[in-house]
């Protein structure tokens, strides 16, 4: 729908919302930015693992900058790891709460290039 889209930023996204969310994101091939303020990162999880870890085609995003509506909640990636993610060469800036120790580790496997992490 938004073949040239650099940059997207998403507030106040309902649980229920990510799962209509998902498949467009695969389809903007040139996303450079995303930002998601005030939503579920449960949710976000699943979203992150599906489209960033699991291209086959090489991504362009840069920057993912991820809030949710709960400090008690966090970005999950739990084992066992899908054997289809690959390795995400262009992310360099990620901004999010982790759940806990085990998904930072295993989403850092993944992202080589990364210079910036924080809340």
């Amino acid at each position: 729908m938004f073949p040239k889209l650099q940059i997207l930023v998403l507030y106040n996204i309902p649980e229920m919302s990510f799962n209509d969310l998902e498949p467009y994101l695969a389809l903007i091939p040139f996303l450079q930015h995303m930002t998601l303020k005030k939503c579920p990162l449960k949710k976000a999880s699943s979203l992150i693992c599906s489209n960033l870890l699991h291209h086959n085609t090489t991504s362009q995003l840069q920057s993912c900058i991820l809030y949710n509506n709960d400090r008690q909640n966090g970005l999950i990636l739990h084992e066992p790891i899908s054997s289809f993610y690959q390795v995400q060469q262009s992310l360099i800036h990620l901004q999010t709460h982790m759940a806990d120790l085990i998904s930072l580790k295993n989403l850092l496997q993944f992202l080589p290039k990364l210079l910036v992490l924080g809340k």
